[in-house]
């Protein structure tokens, strides 16, 4: 799951397993109040944000 992260800092996008996902989000609340947006999925490496491809997990890592 790609959760992003917003506030008046610069934006922050992480990559969380499905089952992780409502821990991670609870312990961001615990540390400092955060808008937090699911932006998509990642399977079998490819990247979908709002029913888009935006390719493959290989690609981005080099970036």
């Amino acid at each position: 799951m790609l959760i992003g992260l917003a506030s008046p800092k610069p934006s922050v996008v992480v990559s969380v397993r499905k089952e992780n996902r409502n821990d991670f989000v609870q312990l961001l609340e615990k540390v400092e109040p955060l808008e937090c947006t699911y932006l998509g999925t990642v399977t079998n490496g490819n990247i979908n944000m709002n029913m888009e491809d935006w390719g493959n997990m290989s690609e981005w890592k080099e970036i």
